[in-house]
C-alpha cells in the first residue's frame, strides 16, 4: 500500500512538471495576442506599395533579362499606357540574283579546280562564265574550272533556321559534232560529255555540297544536237540546299558567310588515234539563289518588368496579408504547337509565385489576375525592400516568324502589417511557481514518508530497510517492559503528591 502511495506521488510530480512547461508557451503567446488586440483590434489598413501603376511613364519600372537562353530574342518597353514584352520573331529572305560577272560586287573569281587541268580558254564577262576547249588524242582528258563568290547575309545565322531554299542557274552550250555520245561507233565507252554544277561551301571551300548538277548525254551527236539553248541546271532537293547552307554558316566564325561555286567540267574519252573533240562555247549565264529563314527562340529565355518598393520595417512588425492584381493581354493567339509551356510569372523578391499564366491561354482582350493567400504572403519578408516583377518565361526552343507582344497594366500590390508590443516576461513567475511546487512536493513527501513517525519508529523503519537490503545492522537500545511500567507508576505518583501539596498550600492561604 505504501509503495502504491509513493508511486502515485512521484507520478503526480511528473505530471505537474509537464503541465507547467506545456502551459508556459501558450500563456506567453496568449499574452502577446492580447496585447496585439489592444494595440490593433483590427488589421491595419493595407498600403498600396507600387508607383506608376498604370505605366503612364517610364518612371519607377525597369526591365531585366534572364541568365539563360538568348536575350537578343526578347525586349520590352513602356508605351500606350502599358508595360510591354516582345518576343522578337522574324522571317527574312535572302536573294542572290543576276549574271555572274566580274563587275558584280563582291566579284566572282575564277579558280583552277584541284586535280584538274585548265581548259584552253576560260573567262568571265558581262554575259557570264565561259569555257572553250579542243581535245586531241592522247592529251589530258579532264579539264575543269570553277568560279567562286563569297556571300554575306546581314544577320548571325546561328540565331535563325532556314525554312526554304531554291537555286536556279541557267547554262547553254555549243560543240562540234565530232563528240562521241550515245554509243556512236565501236570505239564508244562512256562517251564525251560536259558537267555543269553549283556548289555551296564555307569560305575555305572545305567539304562543298553539290546543290545543282547537269551532265550532257547526247550533246555533239553526229546527227545533232550540237547546241543546248538556255536551260536550268537540275537542282537538288530543297532539303539538300538547306543542309548545304546551314553547314556553311555553322563553319563560319561569324555565322553569316558562305561561298557559292559555279563549275564546268569536260570529259573527252580516248577513242582512236585521230580523235578530236571540239567544245566551241560552254557558258553559265545566270545564278539565282534564294532562301528564307526564321528567328530561333531559345528555351529558358526570360524578361521581366520590375519595381523596387519600400520595406516593412520595425523591431516588432509582422506582415499579415498581401494582395496583388493586374491586367494582361497578348497581341495575337500564342502558337501552342511551337511552345506549349511558355508562361507569365509573378516574382516577389526574385522568388516566383507558384501560380502562373500560360501564354497559350491569353487573349487579345484584357484579362484580370489576382494573387493572395498564405502562400503568396509567405514570399514577403519584413525588413527588406519589397521587389515585384512580372516575367515572361519561354520554356521551349522554337522558331517564330513574327513578333508577338504581351502587355500588362494597372498593377497593384497591397500589404497589411501590424506592430506587436513585446509581451510581459513571465519566466520568473513560472520559475518561482515551479520551484514552490517542487518544494511543497519535497516537504510533503519528507513528512509523508519520514517525519510523521516518532524517532523510535523511524529508527525501526530504517533498520527494516537495511535488513531488506542485506546491509549491516545497527543496535538500538530499548527499555525493558518492567522498567517502562515502573517509570510510568513513579511518574503518576509524583503527580498525585504534587497535587496534594498544592491543595494544602491553598488551605493555609
Amino acid at each position: 500500500m505504501r509503495r502504491k502511495i509513493s508511486l502515485l506521488y512521484y507520478i503526480g510530480l511528473v505530471l505537474c512538471f509537464i503541465f507547467i512547461f506545456q502551459c508556459f508557451p501558450s500563456n506567453h503567446l496568449n499574452n502577446q495576442r492580447e496585447l496585439e488586440i489592444q494595440l490593433n483590434p483590427f488589421l491595419s489598413s493595407p498600403d498600396q506599395w507600387l508607383q506608376n501603376n498604370d505605366f503612364s511613364s517610364q518612371q519607377n519600372w525597369f526591365y531585366t533579362m534572364g541568365d539563360q537562353g538568348d536575350n537578343s530574342s526578347v525586349d520590352a518597353d513602356i508605351s500606350g499606357g502599358r508595360g510591354n514584352f516582345r518576343v522578337l520573331g522574324e522571317k527574312r529572305t535572302f536573294n542572290l540574283y543576276g549574271i555572274p560577272n566580274s563587275t558584280d560586287s563582291p566579284n566572282w573569281k575564277e579558280f583552277e579546280k584541284p586535280d584538274y587541268y585548265k581548259p584552253d580558254n576560260t573567262g568571265i564577262d558581262s554575259y557570264g562564265c565561259w569555257v572553250s576547249h579542243e581535245w586531241a588524242e592522247k592529251s589530258n582528258q579532264f579539264p575543269g574550272v570553277h568560279w567562286r563568290k563569297n556571300v554575306s547575309v546581314p544577320v548571325d545565322m546561328s540565331k535563325y533556321t532556314i525554312t526554304s531554299a531554291s537555286i536556279e542557274v541557267s547554262f547553254n552550250a555549243s560543240v562540234s559534232n565530232n563528240l562521241e555520245v550515245l554509243g556512236e561507233g565501236s570505239w564508244y565507252g562512256i562517251g564525251d560529255f560536259v558537267i555543269f554544277y553549283v556548289q555551296i561551301s564555307d569560305m575555305e571551300y572545305k567539304n562543298p555540297y553539290y546543290i545543282a548538277f547537269n551532265k550532257t548525254r547526247n550533246l555533239g551527236l553526229n546527227s545533232g544536237p550540237t547546241t543546248i539553248n538556255d536551260k536550268l541546271i537540275e537542282a537538288y532537293d530543297e532539303n539538300v540546299i538547306i543542309t548545304a547552307l546551314t553547314s556553311a554558316f555553322a563553319k563560319d566564325i561569324d555565322h553569316n558567310n558562305f561561298t557559292i561555286t559555279l563549275g564546268i567540267d569536260i570529259y573527252s574519252e580516248d577513242n582512236v588515234v585521230s580523235d578530236t573533240d571540239t567544245y566551241t562555247s560552254l557558258r553559265i549565264k545566270n545564278c539565282n539563289l534564294s532562301f528564307s529563314y526564321e528567328r530561333n527562340i531559345e528555351r529558358f529565355t526570360s524578361i521581366s518588368w520590375n519595381q523596387i518598393g519600400n520595406r516593412v520595417s520595425g523591431e516588432n512588425v509582422r506582415i499579415t496579408n498581401a494582395l496583388c492584381y493586374f491586367n494582361y493581354s497578348i497581341s495575337e493567339v500564342w502558337p501552342y504547337d511551337l511552345s506549349p509551356f511558355s508562361e507569365m510569372r509573378t516574382l516577389i523578391n526574385d522568388n516566383p509565385y507558384k501560380e502562373t499564366i500560360q501564354l497559350s491561354t491569353m487573349t487579345t482582350s484584357l484579362q484580370h489576375i489576382r494573387f493572395e493567400g498564405e502562400d503568396f504572403k509567405s514570399l514577403f519578408r519584413e525588413g527588406v525592400n519589397i521587389t515585384i516583377g512580372v516575367e515572361i518565361y519561354l520554356a521551349n526552343t522554337f522558331r517564330l516568324n513574327r513578333t508577338i507582344s504581351v502587355s500588362i497594366d494597372d498593377i497593384y500590390l497591397f500589404i497589411s502589417y501590424i506592430f506587436i508590443a513585446p509581451g510581459v516576461d513571465l519566466s520568473f513567475l513560472v520559475i518561482g511557481l515551479t520551484a514552490g511546487i517542487i518544494g511543497i512536493f519535497i516537504a510533503f513527501s519528507l513528512y509523508q514518508f519520514h517525519f510523521k513517525y516518532p524517532p523510535l519508529v523511524r529508527k525501526i523503519r530504517k533498520l527494516k530497510k537495511r535488513v531488506k537490503r542485506g546491509k549491516a545492522k545497527k543496535l538500538i537500545l530499548v527499555n525493558k517492559r518492567e522498567d517502562i511500567i515502573h517509570d510510568s507508576l513513579n511518574e503518576k505518583k509524583n503527580i498525585i503528591v504534587l497535587n496534594i501539596k498544592q491543595f494544602k498550600d491553598l488551605q493555609k492561604q
